[in-house]
């Protein structure tokens, strides 16, 4: 990680700062606070079919979705266990963390 992105997330964190990491920008922070980032769950581009979990369909980001989404994504690299202190909000059959927040934002 660049020394942008490490001072960025100091940042961000220690204020908890609202950020919305998406693709790349969730495994950065989900790596940064000590979440495994790997290869093993790629999901070729295309629409997809994901499920908020429980914290997700309580969460004010995901207000008045439905439990399952279609959404459109892509990954090489994903999460593959949440970072400590985190909470998952959205996963698929093929990648159990997609979305997860951290703190309040």
């Amino acid at each position: 990680e660049s020394d942008f992105v490490i001072k960025l997330f100091d940042e961000v964190v220690a204020n908890d700062f609202p950020f919305l990491g998406c693709c790349s920008g969730s495994g950065l922070l989900g790596s940064y606070l000590g979440g495994t980032v790997s290869t093993k769950f790629p999901q070729s581009v295309g629409g997809v079919d994901i499920t908020l979990t429980s914290d997700g369909r309580s969460d004010p980001l995901l207000h008045g979705m439905s439990p399952k989404i279609r959404v459109l994504l892509g990954h090489k690299e994903s999460c593959e266990s949440p970072p400590p202190d985190s909470t998952v909000l959205a996963y698929n059959e093929a990648c159990s963390v997609l979305m997860f927040r951290v703190k309040n934002n």
